[in-house]
């Protein structure tokens, strides 16, 4: 009786696991003169050496301290360098480009650090204050839970009174 199983992510040749990871910031500079910052989060991967732009989080308006809902969803494969890069921009326009929007820091990091890490706190890069905060939660496709009965049929009487008390060891 064979039970078939669905495909997973990752393989033998390139195990990997599919995250989500929450971004936070605190402390970002104030760029703007009668209100708060208001923040958003690129997320940028290097792919042959060029840096390309996979998502953002949401924009939320008047905040330093941002606690950004959106996760961003990504492939963390084994054993292989991920390089990434979070750009944090004050957005005061409805326009898409993020050139004419305030920078306010960066991070590059490996995604392994992340992952390792659980929860990965930086300082900004390329400004004189904040910090970064990332969480990288595992997602988990299958809530599949295995139950394996076994018995032993013809062991050995082992002990001299009474019957053996015999285990599986795995």
């Amino acid at each position: 009786d064979k039970m078939a199983f669905p495909a997973t992510i990752g393989s033998a040749s390139s195990p990997s696991s599919e995250i989500n990871l929450t971004i936070s910031c605190r402390d970002l500079a104030d760029k703007d003169t009668f209100s708060k910052s208001d923040p958003i989060v690129a997320l940028y991967v290097e792919e042959v050496g060029k840096w390309r732009e996979i998502a953002r989080t949401e924009h939320i308006k008047n905040n330093l301290n941002p606690d950004f809902a959106t996760p961003i969803q990504m492939v963390y494969t084994f054993e292989v360098v991920q390089k990434l890069k979070f750009k944090v921009f004050d957005v005061d326009n409805t326009t898409t480009s993020l050139d004419d929007d305030d920078f306010l820091g960066e991070l590059t990091c490996n995604l392994g650090n992340i992952v390792s890490a659980g929860t990965y706190k930086q300082t900004l890069k390329g400004v004189r204050k904040g910090t970064i905060i990332i969480r990288a939660e595992e997602l988990s496709h299958s809530k599949t839970v295995f139950v394996f009965h076994s018995n032993g049929l013809g062991l050995d009487k082992k002990d001299f009174f009474g019957k053996s008390d015999p285990y599986l060891q795995f």
